[in-house]
């Protein structure tokens, strides 16, 4: 009798520690494995259940997937033996890859670009080159896109796509949506690997698209010095629970570098010795960070683990922190460069009004710079491969540039 099982592959990790999540069709003496292409670190793997375990984040969808992908196997295998054939795990296979490898893009049926959108984020996903967060950054440009086009009251056809298209999209972007320039390059990225791809399949021979340009700009931000990270850190708030729990994962950013989506991630398993040990999510790769004694302190203080948040929380932390800065009497004036449109304006704000959680990152960078790490070291723990990309996250605090600065210019002779 045929039988199929969910299984992973221990032996064969990754760079990024993960392997393979497959179904085993067993038919009499003879076995084949059909992957599932989802991934998964052997330690959130439930062998005996077949599964996912619970502890892992969005165990609920992958269990739901496998489960799927599992019945189809089953479903070809009972399809094969209603016909009166023994159901060969190879012919099963074969049944399967027909049915579930994307196909090719189809040919040009209209000129629509967007017509074929859906298709080609379909063929990214299948490839593993679109994760989670860049499958809902594409779904947002789509919108975007069939916004335009009813702002417009026209399709984007692939032979018109030029530079008047594109100063047409920046106009839009600009004028009608007041997005900053970083907005508005992520936007034309997107759409140029779409437009590559569509190149690439043979949807069009306009090649146009590759003089786009990816507007960009160089965003503002703050970072806490020691004494204001140090007052953050001990300001009582046990009256007011919801800020503490946002105060507490905030210093953990400042103490390890780490991104939102990632800090608040961080779990019992991630801490190894004197290291927090966790693959980044933008990057995929695992960074190893040392404790200090301020991430000691909140590690310790939740024994169970960190607060369970997810993404959503982001916006709701925000609002936390600036009500924990002014609490805690960040007052201080910060200059900062706004881009309403594609219009540069200096505007003037007071500490407690702009603090944010990619502050912490900031933070974390200034401040080990600040205590003595190298450079080098530094860009280890936040992941940075390039030096240009890591000096935009480092604010150099004024005593130390009033050190450096008297050492080298308060040498008038008396």
């Amino acid at each position: 009798m045929a039988k199929a099982r969910l299984f992973i592959r221990p032996n064969a990790i990754n760079r990024n520690g993960e392997t393979g999540i497959y179904v085993r069709l067993y038919y009499r003496d003879s076995s084949i494995d059909i992957s599932t292409k989802e991934l998964i670190e052997p330690k959130h793997w439930d062998e005996r259940k077949q599964c996912v375990r619970k502890s892992y984040k969005g165990h609920t969808s992958i269990n739901n997937y496998l489960q799927k992908v599992l019945m189809d196997v089953e479903t070809i295998r009972l399809n094969i033996q209603m016909t009166g054939k023994e159901p060969l795990p190879k012919e099963v296979k074969n049944q399967y890859l027909n049915i579930h490898t994307p196909q090719p893009a189809p040919a040009p049926i209209n000129n629509n670009a967007l017509h074929y959108w859906d298709t080609f984020v379909a063929y990214k996903l299948s490839k593993g080159e679109i994760g989670h967060k860049s499958h809902k950054q594409y779904k947002s440009t789509l919108k975007f896109l069939i916004d335009y086009e009813e702002f417009t009251d026209s399709k984007i056809h692939f032979d018109k796509i030029d530079v008047n298209f594109y100063d047409s999209l920046l106009l839009y972007l600009y004028d009608h949506l007041g997005v900053n320039p970083n907005t508005a390059g992520n936007r034309i990225k997107q759409l140029k690997t779409f437009l590559a791809w569509s190149l690439e399949t043979e949807l069009t021979t306009n090649s146009k698209f590759k003089k786009f340009k990816k507007p960009s700009c160089e965003v503002s931000s703050v970072a806490l010095n020691q004494e204001q990270l140090d007052k953050l850190f001990f300001l009582d708030l046990k009256s007011r629970p919801e800020l503490e729990i946002s105060r507490d994962l905030f210093t953990i950013g400042c103490a390890t570098g780490y991104r939102f989506s990632d800090f608040i991630e961080i779990k019992k398993e991630h801490i190894k010795g004197d290291f927090l040990i966790k693959t980044i999510n933008k990057t995929q790769e695992q960074i190893r960070v040392p404790l200090n004694s301020y991430s000691r302190a909140i590690i310790n203080k939740y024994p169970k683990g960190l607060p369970n948040v997810d993404d959503n929380y982001n916006g709701t932390m925000n609002l936390h922190l600036k009500e924990i800065a002014r609490l805690a009497g960040f007052n201080d004036l910060h200059e900062l460069t706004i881009y309403p449109g594609n219009k540069m304006q200096k505007v003037t704000r007071p500490m407690h009004e702009i603090l944010s959680t990619h502050c912490a990152r900031r933070t974390f960078a200034s401040q080990s710079l600040q205590r003595g790490m190298l450079m080098t070291d530094v860009m280890k723990c936040t992941g940075h491969k390039d030096t240009k990309t890591f000096l935009k996250y480092v604010k150099t605090s004024e005593p130390r540039l009033l050190e450096v600065m008297s050492k080298a210019w308060d040498t008038i002779p008396t």
